[in-house]
């Protein structure tokens, strides 16, 4: 389902990728990752990020429709960066032989 915001088309994926991103963001905060400068930069960072992908944080139909949980983006980067020195140790063992 294609929606249109004042800034260009989006789908589900987009703004699943930018609930996640939110998420991420929030969870930065709640486990103090950040300092408190820093935390209230993010917030703005969130809302803004909310508003511009359509998202209402109010509106738990939409957050359950476009939320990736239990999954989060931590654990998605974390296995692509897994992945990716996998890849690396195959791709160098492959030209030592």
């Amino acid at each position: 389902m294609r929606r249109t915001s004042i800034f260009f088309e989006m789908n589900d994926k987009d703004e699943q990728l930018a609930l996640a991103i939110t998420e991420y963001l929030s969870d930065c905060i709640k486990s103090k990752k950040v300092h408190e400068d820093g935390a209230e930069g993010l917030e703005v960072a969130i809302q803004a990020i909310h508003e511009a992908f359509g998202i209402d944080s109010g509106n738990s139909d939409q957050i359950k429709k476009l939320s990736i949980a239990p999954t989060t983006l931590s654990s998605i980067f974390e296995i692509y960066m897994k992945t990716k020195s996998q890849m690396k140790k195959v791709t160098c063992d492959q030209a030592h032989k």
